[in-house]
């Protein structure tokens, strides 16, 4: 571990010598714009309150403020109900009963600075589109207060600073190459509104209500500092995935996605995160449900179609004789699964990528796909064990431990080079 140490201080040194010598490039995003953060997508109708809010109708996919029009402006404290319906915004305030309908995006701003979404606080701006069914409801705020908001919501501000720094950085720089890609997706098409969801989709934000103190300075010490790749001639930023906990050993998105993503061409071993609370776990899955799961796993994927017509019975009635992994990927995870059913005379066996099989099953639950499955003790068709290692989807910096790192006395430049080896530390603005 002492060779370990002084290697990872040598690397660390040289890789914040390059960060700082290397030249930037001009970047393509203003770096003054606002994230867009998805904060719902299925409500019907949501509640907004703030101090002397102003409402403007919102022209699709446009910065604030550049086409808006104000349309009405409130004083002091007030609560209203907005509802959507296809292409049509209504605005409600029942004290006033006052009604107001608009088409396209509503845009709601407070003059205080915070305004609030089904009694959550959020920052800046809210932009409310409405969708066919449902409120789309966008947060754009400042990049800077998105993190403030985002530290405790996806680790924790209390853990060690060189830690919680490292943490910042891959999450504003994950942030930006979303932001990067949607511009760039919205000046194509017009078809992007916003660049993150507040989900595990993307980065888990709850707006400003698990902000504090120490998150606050540990995203100011870090300010504009983001991870960055060398392609087709110009600096951009890495997408900076992250995870729970590895079980030991990192992934390349390939194995997790299907495809290849620029920056990640190393597995990286990880002896830090073996004390996380998901570093092993057990999962028993019962015959029912690997049925009911397969079966609307395919449907809702749209594979189904791929079989014969007889076969879509299978999942009814025929009895599951095996859950095995088939093939394992260099980092040990589970690749490919085969699920084998049969009746009286025939047997059927289903190829599964364990990815896919993950989500079929969920992933709260079947916590990554570095396990085992244990053929059931009963030899009769009762309940398969899924024995895992980790949390997450492998790729990218293991969270836990860059915890343990931290504690151990690593800095944050070593941290990141430790889980990001093909990516360059430099600082923006």
């Amino acid at each position: 571990m002492k060779f370990l140490q002084i290697g990872l201080i040598f690397i660390a040194l040289l890789f914040s010598a390059v960060s700082h010598a290397a030249r930037i490039p001009s970047y393509s995003l203003k770096l003054t714009e606002r994230v867009r953060v998805r904060v719902s997508e299925a409500m019907t109708k949501v509640h907004v309150r703030g101090f002397d809010l102003k409402f403007y109708e919102s022209p699709p996919y446009s910065p604030p403020f550049q086409s808006d029009r104000l349309f009405y402006q409130a004083s002091r404290l007030t609560e209203w109900e907005v509802q959507c319906r296809p292409n049509e915004v209504i605005l409600i305030q029942p004290i006033k009963h006052l009604q107001i309908s608009l088409k396209g995006p509503l845009l709601i701003e407070s003059e205080a600075g915070f305004l609030s979404l089904q009694n959550h606080p959020y920052r800046d701006f809210l932009r409310i589109y409405p969708n066919a069914t449902s409120c789309e409801v966008v947060n754009e705020v400042d990049l800077e207060k998105y993190l403030d908001g985002l530290v405790n919501a996806e680790f924790s501000s209390r853990w060690s600073e060189e830690a919680i720094a490292s943490q910042i950085i891959a999450a504003r720089t994950y942030a930006l190459y979303q932001m990067r890609q949607a511009r760039a997706k919205s000046k194509k098409n017009g078809s992007s509104h916003f660049d993150l969801d507040s989900t595990i989709k993307d980065q888990v934000y709850d707006g400003a209500i698990r902000e504090d103190y120490r998150a606050s300075r540990a995203v100011e010490r870090t300010r504009g500092m983001i991870l960055m790749i060398y392609e087709k001639a110009n600096w951009v930023p890495l997408k900076a995935f992250y995870h729970s906990s590895c079980g030991g050993q990192t992934e390349l998105p390939q194995n997790v996605w299907g495809q290849t993503i620029p920056g990640f061409k190393h597995t990286v071993r990880c002896p830090f995160c073996k004390n996380s609370p998901t570093f092993s776990w057990d999962l028993s899955l019962g015959a029912d449900e690997i049925r009911a799961a397969v079966s609307h796993g395919l449907q809702e994927d749209g594979l189904m179609k791929a079989f014969p017509r007889s076969y879509t019975t299978i999942f009814r009635s025929w009895m599951i004789a095996d859950l095995r992994v088939s093939e394992w990927d260099l980092s040990g995870r589970a690749e490919k699964i085969v699920l084998q059913l049969k009746d009286a005379e025939n047997v059927f066996r289903l190829p599964i990528s364990a990815s896919r099989f993950r989500n079929w099953i969920g992933t709260a639950r079947m916590r990554s796909t570095s396990f085992e499955i244990v053929k059931n003790p009963w030899g009769q068709e009762k309940t398969w064990i899924i024995q895992g290692r980790g949390n997450g989807h492998g790729v990218g910096m293991c969270q836990w431990g860059a915890k343990v790192m931290g504690e151990k006395g690593y800095k944050m430049a070593e941290i990141l080079h430790y889980y990001y080896p093909d990516a360059v530390l430099k600082k923006l603005w």
